[in-house]
């Protein structure tokens, strides 16, 4: 995971250097990651989601301003890129939850 004193690294990364670049996205992998299999509950479905985030956040980097932490930065855009491919959470039809307590 990144930590505080890689923001010198990370504003060379945005700025085109391509050793930093590198360095970033190797120590920012497994918190992406370790984002997508939560998300997503299955390895394929993870390493795509993981592809999507990095090549998102290579599009992005260039809005990395260093106000907030890297981590922090990278994780709002792996949200931003997971909001469509979040599965849907509906019941079956017809069917209603299961009470919690009993009437009465």
């Amino acid at each position: 995971m990144i930590v505080a004193t890689d923001t010198d690294l990370t504003q060379r990364a945005a700025s085109g250097d391509r050793e930093a670049f590198g360095r970033v996205f190797e120590q920012s992998l497994p918190a992406v990651w370790a984002f997508a299999c939560r998300r997503t509950g299955n390895r394929a479905a993870a390493e795509m989601l993981t592809r999507r985030i990095l090549c998102r956040a290579v599009d992005e980097l260039g809005s990395y301003d260093g106000q907030v932490p890297f981590a922090a930065w990278l994780l709002a855009v792996a949200r931003r890129v997971a909001v469509p491919a979040s599965p849907r959470r509906t019941r079956p039809h017809g069917r209603r939850p299961a009470p919690t307590t009993r009437p009465g």
